[in-house]
């Protein structure tokens, strides 16, 4: 019949409107609707015609698609997909809104699902995820073409409320099909809904649906199986909203079991989310919502419930967990261990378990008795009182003065009232907590109002406060992103002197991860001005700078070293960034076991090392002496033996020695090192020295030497006294830290030529700090070939 109605529409330019005014009234059966449904594609494709705009046509063209078949509106909503802006869109558009609000058109439609879906007959494979997911669209459908001339109808808060007003209706159909034991389908509407409640419309779907069936169970248990059903048909991406309002507007636990009945035994999801996401992962200010969860576990399975307690325990008694912790989350824990202890039976508990727990309640409240924080101290103190009587209820019990915090008597409220009797919609008024306070206090405030009576404070002396230090309110930084965001916070002075301050603490506690913030926080320190006048700016920067070197010296050396030669940087940074390379190379290589201790004496001899550079020269000079006496002694008994301990700077002086002789020479930098910088030029040379020093002996030592001795020749007759020092100082450095083979073999030259040198200094030159140190790189070159002799 259908199939005559597609020739006559094919044939026809347009809409044969006669032709469908003969189908205004017929039915579509199962075997018809592929037919229909052509028909209606047809319809759509010519609804551009002018026709449509003549009265008694526009509702001819409703009565055709309003056939309660489901599997049309996909086909409506691709053809307003496909559509330009015309009067075809506006048509498509009606007709959706028709299709879906008009009277009870959906929900027939609806019921034609539940009737017939339990069949394999006449029933479409989109009534299924295809389907579910084109009704969820809808409103992005319409949006996507009307944009501004959208219906309200179609607004998605106004789409999804009527949706599932008209779910509502349906389930109530369903409740009277199972009262006459007939089969119906569920699960499409059920899937339905929870993919709303997942698209972000959950408040919507417990106000317009699932509200009204938790309010049905009260006395129907047919009722009661309908939501049972909804919550375990759920995939494992929707249940979670669904449970969540349930959970948060039940009035107490047992309503919420009329619904949910034993779903966390049914599905592993759900139990995760009782035991472990709800608790751990996520916490609400609403009190009714941990309520109900407790009591609802704690009714429902013993098991659960002691998983779901050890769970929190071991979360609330975690101290590095607490650090980090949202006062809020810590204080929603807290309220979940309050409700516990009050289902708590000892006697269900395997002695294992108490052991356990009991472990995890001592350990916790080492904890909180070193919190500074009052509000973490003391709820973390009443908790920890609260289990220990009821763990330990023999002998002893913990006592500990717990201030009476308005989170500390919230803990109490919840423990001392059945839960259902706590209103959680209103807030406490402050006459409450006092109320509350006095009642709960009532012998300490007795204890301290006598002891007050007893004390004269007109007996006692004034203490003087003249020389007393003011508190430091600001709070230092936890993370290092809060410190860079400090360090780079121009107006704040109290913040950007306190994160100054904290740089080398927060480095230190956050080492494993400060390389993914290494250059931002070596551009921040490097680029810090003393704004505010930061008392020992310059050396609480350059120590950052240092420690950030030690932590993460790639990173922080590539960028540093690269820096030097940047056009944009100041003389004094340049300096900053020669000291800071010096110090941490020295600071790396000496790092062990055995020499931690002397780290600040290394740092201070640095300092002085950078003008007086023969110091490590003839302390070097005596440990090869040293050595040579030991080799050729004769020892009776042995020695105590040193520690070893591995130089880590090796794998990294590449990083820093390289960079700061490669654009020396470059015509594009915008400062002298020959001419009026030779300060800086000397400063180089002595960083140099003390880089290749920090690596004597390493197998990398015999290039860097080389490139050294290459890179000192061109300054060997510089007018300034202190770069020829700094030359001299260089070459001690290369005696004592390449290795003599190498030295003797493939740098020969090299040493003949700066001998040569060396003699010149020692007769012609007019400095005598030149004349001296020249002498004694002399003296080192000599002993050096003599020990090949």
């Amino acid at each position: 019949m259908w199939s005559t109605l597609i020739q006559t529409l094919s044939s026809s330019p347009g809409i044969s409107w006669d032709a469908l005014e003969d189908f205004r009234f017929t039915s579509v059966t199962d075997l018809q609707e592929n037919d229909y449904l052509n028909c209606c594609k047809l319809i759509f494709i010519k609804l551009d015609q002018p026709s449509t705009l003549v009265e008694g046509h526009r509702a001819l063209l409703e009565d055709i698609i309003l056939k309660k078949k489901i599997n049309l509106l996909p086909i409506i909503c691709n053809q307003l997909i496909s559509c330009d802006e015309s009067h075809r869109r506006d048509e498509l558009c009606h007709l959706l809104n028709q299709f879906i609000f008009r009277k009870k058109h959906l929900v027939q439609t609806f019921l034609q699902i539940v009737e017939k879906g339990t069949s394999s007959a006449g029933f479409s494979k989109l009534v299924d995820d295809d389907m579910i997911r084109c009704i969820i669209n809808v409103p992005s459908y319409v949006a996507n073409k009307m944009q501004l001339k959208t219906p309200q109808s179609f607004i998605p808060v106004n789409y999804f409320a009527k949706l599932c007003s008209i779910i509502f209706v349906v389930f109530c159909k369903i409740h009277k099909r199972i009262q006459k034991e007939k089969d119906c389908r569920v699960d499409f509407f059920c899937n339905l809904i929870g993919k709303i409640a997942s698209s972000g419309y959950s408040d919507i779907v417990w106000k317009q649906f699932t509200s009204l069936v938790l309010n049905n169970c009260a006395n129907d248990f047919i009722w009661r199986r309908i939501g049972h059903k909804l919550i375990i048909s759920q995939s494992d991406r929707n249940v979670e909203g669904i449970i969540r309002h349930i959970l948060m507007f039940a009035s107490d636990p047992n309503q919420a079991q009329w619904i949910l009945k034993d779903a966390p035994l049914q599905s592993a999801k759900i139990n995760y989310l009782f035991t472990e996401k709800f608790i751990l992962g996520n916490h609400y200010e609403n009190k009714s919502f941990i309520i109900n969860l407790i009591g609802y576990l704690a009714n429902i399975s013993t098991d659960l419930f002691i998983k779901t307690l050890d769970n929190l325990l071991s979360a609330w008694s975690n101290g590095s967990a607490v650090k980090h912790r949202s006062f809020e989350q810590q204080f929603y824990i807290c309220c979940g261990l309050a409700i516990s202890a009050k289902y708590l039976r000892p006697k269900d508990l395997p002695k294992q378990t108490m052991n356990k727990f009991l472990n995890c309640v001592i350990h916790a409240t080492e904890i909180y008795l070193l919190s500074v924080l009052p509000e973490i101290r003391f709820t973390g103190l009443y908790v920890s009182k609260l289990f220990l009587s009821i763990l330990k209820s023999e002998g002893p019990q913990f006592e500990v003065n717990i201030e009476k915090l308005p989170e500390v008597i919230t803990l109490m409220e919840l423990y001392g009232t059945e839960p259902h009797t706590i209103d959680t919609d209103k807030t406490m008024k402050n006459e409450d907590i006092d109320i509350s306070m006095s009642k709960l206090s009532t012998k300490s405030i007795t204890d301290d109002e006598e002891e007050d009576e007893e004390d004269d404070e007109d007996d006692l002396t004034p203490y003087d406060l003249s020389n007393d230090i003011p508190v430091d309110k600001t709070k230092k930084p936890i993370y290092v992103v809060d410190c860079i965001s400090g360090l780079r916070d121009v107006e704040n002075c109290d913040w950007n002197q306190i994160c100054l301050k904290s740089t080398m603490e927060i480095i230190d506690k956050n080492a494993s991860m400060i390389e993914d913030y290494a250059e931002d926080f070596a551009i921040s320190l490097l680029n810090l001005q003393d704004t505010f006048e930061t008392p020992d700016f310059v050396t609480l920067r350059r120590d950052a700078l240092v420690k950030l070197l030690t932590v993460s010296p790639i990173t922080v050396a590539t960028y540093l070293t690269g820096q030097f030669y940047d056009n944009n940087l100041d003389i004094e940074r340049r300096l900053l960034i020669l000291e800071t390379l010096a110090m941490a190379s020295q600071k790396i290589c000496k790092f062990s076991c055995e020499e931690d201790s002397k780290m600040n004496d290394d740092t201070q001899l640095i300092t002085k090392v950078i003008p007086n550079d023969i110091v490590i020269a003839e302390a070097k000079w005596k440990t090869v002496v040293e050595d040579r006496i030991m080799s050729k002694t004769k020892i009776i008994s042995k020695p105590r033996t040193k520690n070893t301990y591995v130089n880590k700077f090796i794998q990294f002086s590449g990083h820093f020695f390289f960079p700061l002789m490669k654009h020396h020479d470059s015509p594009n930098i915008t400062f002298n090192l020959v001419g009026e910088d030779y300060y800086l030029l000397g400063r180089l040379l002595y960083t140099l020295g003390i880089i290749l020093e920090s690596s004597s002996q390493a197998p990398i030592t015999r290039r860097m030497g080389k490139s050294l001795i290459e890179f000192l020749w061109a300054f060997r007759y510089h007018v300034e006294s202190f770069v020829r020092q700094a030359i001299i100082f260089c070459l001690c450095m290369i005696f004592i830290s390449v290795p003599r083979t190498y030295l003797l073999e493939y740098m020969q030259n090299d040493l003949i030529e700066f001998k040569k040198w060396l003699i010149d200094v020692t007769e012609k030159d007019s400095d005598k700090d030149c004349i001296e140190r020249s002498l004694n790189a002399l003296f080192l070159l000599k002993q050096l070939v003599d020990s090949e002799a």
